[in-house]
């Protein structure tokens, strides 16, 4: 990228909570020759990192990038909002960090690659779908302090909406030590589970 492009897009990205040196890949072009910035953009997006001091993952904020593969949340998280990360169809990880209280509707709805998921040890509560339809998901370990799950649950028409809703291949389950309590409709509808 010519150095001046390089800047304008750090800028942006400063101001969307990104961490800058995730972006050191951008590779300064002399102005005589043909730069691709988009290429080397296209390299760097597939891992996300959030600056620390981050402290919500906005509403929609990644919904439909499929460049996504994988992202770093920090412990200055304390909130991830409805469908942040919805159908990013080719992410695999994601590493949310300690500070993560609240998973909304839809978070990481068909994420339909994540295979690896390392939870909040302060997850509290998880929305509608958190991570419906991530078929490729095999296991998961809940945090003991996970109280609160939302679902729009109806036995009678087969609709349940359960935080891992319609996660086909989820079906090794492990409880934090200390765990007393499991919330209400946590596996509602998770068709991996027999």
């Amino acid at each position: 990228c010519l150095k001046e492009d390089k800047e304008d897009i750090l800028d942006i990205l400063r101001q969307d909570g990104f961490n800058p040196t995730a972006f050191e890949g951008i590779e300064d072009t002399p102005k005589n020759e043909t730069a691709n910035c988009e290429e080397q953009l296209s390299e760097i997006r597939k891992k996300i990192t959030f600056e620390e001091g981050t402290t919500e993952i906005s509403s929609g904020l990644f919904r439909g990038c499929t460049g996504v593969e994988k992202i770093n949340i920090p412990d200055s998280v304390t909130e991830i909002e409805r469908g942040a990360f919805g159908n990013c169809g080719n992410m695999v990880t994601a590493q949310i960090g300690n500070g993560v209280t609240t998973i909304g509707d839809a978070a990481f709805l068909n994420c339909k690659k994540l295979t690896g998921v390392k939870l909040s040890a302060n997850l509290q509560e998880m929305g509608k779908k958190a991570f419906g339809n991530c078929v490729s998901l095999t296991e998961i370990e809940i945090p003991k302090g996970l109280k609160t799950c939302h679902t729009n649950a109806d036995y009678l028409d087969n609709v349940y909406d359960g935080p891992f809703d319609q996660c086909e291949s989820l079906k090794n389950i492990t409880f934090e030590s200390g765990t007393k309590q499991i919330a209400s409709c946590l596996f509602a509808g998770c068709t991996g589970l027999k």
